[in-house]
């Protein structure tokens, strides 16, 4: 383990967060009755959730009451074929009632020692995310957490204050890198814009102003071809004469068909 800052320890994930697995989609699980909200790997991605399309599970007796998701909860997809994605994850931001989360995700509950916002951060960290792939299990290319793996999962644990001043920071940083963003993207389209309207500025004629003695363009390409056709006579009626159709080789002057003969050596 690195160096930390004066304050800074390290501590095991089981002692700041709680670690619960999920449900798992099964065919008694057809959502019919009592159907919930239900949160999949594809809904998750690192930093940020897409909930364009949630999926519905049938929940039993006491099972919303255990599998609940709160505000501030972190899920974390236990599987993935490729090692970079592992273990990624995202803080769900309460927007749906009574969600739950299948048990290829597995959800963080941080304390009272550890601010959400926080935990995401270090979580998707390069630290973090090298220590998955390392203890991440690998069957048949698909690489694998647990729960018991993520509870030994080491984190670097500032104040609660400093958590707060990091959080603000990044957020800040994130933000001005969207602006930037932004900018670039509204300057490609503006870039794109002026590029076909000087292009037809110029098709136009348009981009200087036109000397009332300049001789017009259909002329001068009249001129052009006049010029060149005095100077190369035998091509300028080459193409003509390359129309004429040739009398066919295997038919005489009078019409009737004939056979060369071969000239005695």
């Amino acid at each position: 383990m690195t160096d930390l800052p004066s304050g800074w320890i390290w501590v095991d994930l089981a002692d700041v967060a709680e670690v619960q697995g999920g449900i798992q989609k099964q065919a008694k699980r057809r959502p019919v009755l009592n159907k919930y909200p239900f949160l999949r790997v594809a809904n998750v991605h690192r930093g940020r959730l897409d909930l364009a399309d949630v999926h519905e599970v049938e929940l039993f007796d006491g099972e919303l009451e255990r599998f609940e998701l709160r505000r501030g909860d972190l899920l974390v997809v236990e599987g993935n074929g490729s090692p970079d994605q592992i273990g990624r994850a995202a803080t769900w931001d309460g927007s749906i009632n009574s969600c739950v989360h299948q048990n290829h995700l597995i959800r963080l509950r941080p304390s009272g020692a550890l601010l959400h916002e926080f935990l995401e951060l270090v979580w998707n960290s390069p630290l973090v995310a090298r220590h998955l792939r390392e203890v991440a299990g690998s069957t048949s290319g698909l690489y694998t957490l647990s729960t018991g793996k993520l509870k030994s999962v080491r984190l670097p644990l500032p104040p609660l204050a400093e958590q707060g001043r990091i959080v603000t920071q990044v957020k800040e940083q994130l933000n001005n890198v969207d602006r930037l963003l932004a900018e670039i993207d509204r300057a490609r389209q503006k870039s794109l814009a002026l590029r076909v309207s000087l292009l037809s500025e110029a098709f136009a004629g348009r981009l200087v102003e036109q000397n009332p003695s300049d001789e017009p363009g259909r002329e001068l390409l009249a001129r052009i071809q006049a010029e060149r056709a005095a100077v190369f006579p035998e091509k300028a009626g080459g193409s003509r004469r390359a129309k004429r159709k040739a009398p066919s080789p295997s038919v005489g002057h009078n019409g009737d068909d004939f056979k060369q003969e071969a000239l005695p050596l």
